[in-house]
């Protein structure tokens, strides 16, 4: 494994998803300026994840045929620009517009990243693939807090800052677009290329766990401060979410190795298997007990990330790219969607209710990931 390409390409992967990050604190902070209602909150999310994350295996697709470097300082750029422009949005029209603008540059970065990633993974591509993951979590569990900061106290400056810190990454990227592009050059003059046939059946089925694993996640970061507020746990709702976030970087470490030694499948079953109870079980409790308890499902829940990515990867070996839009864009998109059912079932039945369908949906990956081959 080359750590200093795996590295760039994470640090990468942190400013981009930085970016995705602060989207709902942009939303916030734009909410009374713009005059937004709850429903358009709702769609301007909607146009983010299908811009950013449906769209990304055609990148891929167009990735492998090329081999385009240079799609990484591109992608990195435009995430930069699209929020940080939408920031001063006059409209909601162009609002969204920039916010099209942003999802198109993280759509351009995964996809290229992940295949790059993987041909600089050597023998350890599941851990390659964790410390790759772990940039983007890390962005991602960052971006609304670094938002705020700069909206409350340096708001006139913080659309430059945070701009300028993009720009200085993609100047480093593209520094390193020619030695990357050498290094996937000689990695696939050494390949033989065999295209073996795609196991259709075992991909949807690796597709479906990554799409469950997404509607939880976004329904947790989307409706747990509500939960959180109304339970009176005494401790704030920012510390719940950052604490089920940041527990999925320390878990995306841990299992990288672990699938490496032991098999992508049996890690995933294993982390699959405490989902339900776990979730139940914080529904129950109250304070640290319940933080506690949500850190472990976190964990568990947005470990396997890595995992899904390889697996995918391995069973479309010719389409690296491709494989990486539809397991890290395609199929979290899409699951992601599904908090528009969970947000209208916490509407009609009540947000526990909801709760206890998000708790549930884990049960349907682990009967999936059993289904799996070993192999």
């Amino acid at each position: 494994m080359n750590r200093r390409v795996i590295g760039l390409l994470s640090f990468g992967h942190l400013t981009v998803d930085l970016y995705a990050g602060a989207l709902p604190a942009l939303l916030f902070v734009l909410r009374p300026t713009l005059h937004l209602s709850y429903f358009l909150v709702g769609l301007a999310s909607l146009v983010f994840t299908i811009t950013s994350s449906v769209i990304q295996p055609l990148f891929g697709y167009l990735s492998d045929r090329k081999h385009m470097a240079e799609l990484l300082p591109i992608g990195c750029v435009l995430c930069a620009l699209g929020l940080c422009v939408a920031s001063r949005a006059s409209s909601f029209l162009v609002l969204l517009a920039l916010i099209s603008l942003c999802g198109c540059g993280s759509a351009l970065y995964h996809p290229e990243a992940a295949k790059t990633a993987a041909f600089f993974s050597g023998d350890r591509r599941a851990s390659a693939m964790a410390l790759f993951s772990v940039g983007g979590s890390i962005g991602y569990a960052c971006g609304p807090g670094i938002f705020l900061l700069l909206h409350d106290h340096a708001w006139n400056v913080a659309p430059f800052v945070l701009f300028a810190f993009g720009f200085a990454v993609m100047i480093w990227l593209a520094f390193a677009c020619g030695p990357l592009r050498r290094g996937v050059a000689l990695h696939l003059a050494g390949r033989r290329e065999t295209h073996e046939p795609v196991a259709w059946t075992v991909l949807a089925g690796v597709l479906s766990i990554v799409a469950i694993r997404a509607w939880v996640q976004t329904g947790l970061v989307l409706y747990l401060p509500y939960w959180v507020q109304r339970a009176g746990h005494g401790i704030g709702p920012g510390f719940f979410v950052s604490a089920f976030l940041f527990s999925g970087v320390a878990g995306t470490l841990a299992v990288g190795p672990l699938a490496d030694r032991f098999g992508a499948r049996r890690v995933l079953v294993v982390s699959m298997l405490p989902l339900t109870p776990l979730l139940l079980l914080f529904l129950l409790l109250n304070g640290f007990p319940a933080l506690l308890t949500l850190a472990v499902f976190g964990a568990c829940l947005l470990s396997t990330f890595s995992v899904t990515v390889v697996m995918a990867q391995e069973l479309i070996s010719h389409r690296q790219g491709m494989a990486a839009g539809l397991s890290n864009g395609f199929a979290s998109g899409i699951g992601a969607l599904g908090s528009l059912a969970t947000g209208a079932l916490a509407d009609h039945l009540g947000l526990a209710t909801a709760f206890v369908m998000l708790s549930l949906l884990p049960l349907l990956a682990l009967r999936q990931s059993l289904s799996l081959p070993t192999r």
